[in-house]
Formats: structure tokens, C-alpha cells, sequence
């Protein structure tokens, strides 16, 4: 049985707008939202609601903090990324969101795999946002050290890598305070607004 050529013509039509339709509005999808399922500028309320973490802290943030983070309000959950377990933060400048801290709770005894997951986490980023817009280490002593573990144990070495879409900065570090314990290993993402 042969088609009518207006018959084809209607079905190519038809699937070239069935494939528009669903590529347009999956390609909003993927990029509706700015962190986990928020948009910059969301309310608090609406954030909470958005979450499906149990919320464990609501924090009226210092003078001291508000300034230098630009926020007054910060929310926190405990959440996984590939099994691991991290601390999230929303924070809120006049009730809306304007940055997300992701920051990875678990210490190691060495050291060395902070410097894996790092890389692991610096991979999946790019895969996502593509190649890092900045990317590099800062050497905070001149020691001569042979082994990034131990610079880093040290407190005497910093990775960071910076990701941008339209509407976010992102930031992926791993650090260690000369005299502090712990050696942070975060993700942030913050509103270009």
C-alpha cells in the first residue's frame, strides 16, 4: 500500500515537531535548574519545599559572615555525590538563593586520597560543564616537596578548578589551613546575578 504524498508529507511534519518539541523542552529541562532542583532567586520556603533531604539546620548567618559572603540565611542537609557523604548548603541574601556549598565530610588517614577525589570530582565536572575556565594550584611555601600528599597535609598546597554556565560560577577546591586539622574538599556554585 502506497502513502498519498500529502499523508507523508503530514507524518514527516508531524515527527520533525514531535522531535523539536521534546529536544526543546528537554534541553530546558537540563538547564532549569541552577543547583540540585533550585533556581537562583528561590525563596527559602521555596527551597526547603524543593529539597527531598530532612533539613538539619536553619542559620541566621553573623555580621562578619554576611558580609563577606554576601548572604544573611544559609539552610543545611546532609546528602551523597558517588557515596560520599557531603554537607549542603543553600545560602540567601534578602531571602533568595544566591550559592550552594557542597562540602565533602569524610577524612582520610592518607592523604592522598583527597588528591583522588578531587580528580574524580574534577572529571565528572567537566564531563558536565565542559573544560575548566580556570584550573591550577597554588603553592602557599617554597619547600620543595616531592609528594602533593604531604604539601598538602602541610597546609602548604591548594587545587581548584572553575567551571561557568550562563547562570553559575562553579568552584571545585581541595585545601588545608596550615594549623587547621581538616582538609576541606568542596564544590560551590554561585549566582552570576
Amino acid at each position: 500500500m502506497k502513502l498519498k504524498p500529502q499523508c507523508f508529507g503530514i507524518c514527516v511534519i508531524s515527527l520533525c515537531l514531535a522531535l523539536y518539541c521534546t529536544t526543546s523542552f528537554g534541553q530546558y529541562f537540563m538547564t532549569s535548574c541552577d543547583f540540585r532542583n533550585t533556581r537562583w532567586g528561590m525563596s527559602k520556603a521555596a527551597v526547603k519545599a524543593s529539597e527531598i533531604l530532612e533539613l538539619i539546620e536553619e542559620l541566621e548567618l553573623d555580621s562578619g559572615l554576611n558580609k563577606h559572603l554576601g548572604t544573611n540565611e544559609a539552610i543545611t542537609y546532609i546528602g551523597k555525590i558517588k557515596s560520599r557523604e557531603v554537607l549542603i548548603i543553600y545560602t540567601f541574601h534578602d531571602n533568595q538563593l544566591v550559592n550552594a556549598l557542597q562540602f565533602f565530610t569524610e577524612q582520610y588517614k592518607h592523604k592522598g586520597i583527597f588528591i583522588d577525589e578531587y580528580n574524580k570530582n574534577k572529571l565528572e565536572l567537566t564531563g558536565k560543564y565542559g573544560l575548566p575556565i580556570e584550573d591550577g594550584k597554588l603553592r602557599l611555601d617554597d619547600t620543595d616537596h616531592d609528594n602533593r600528599a604531604n604539601i598538602l597535609n602541610a597546609g602548604s598546597l591548594s587545587l581548584y578548578s572553575t567551571w561557568e554556565n550562563p547562570s553559575t560560577k562553579i568552584d571545585l577546591l581541595l585545601s588545608k589551613k596550615a594549623n587547621a586539622d581538616k582538609i576541606i574538599l568542596m564544590i560551590s556554585y554561585v549566582s552570576k546575578d
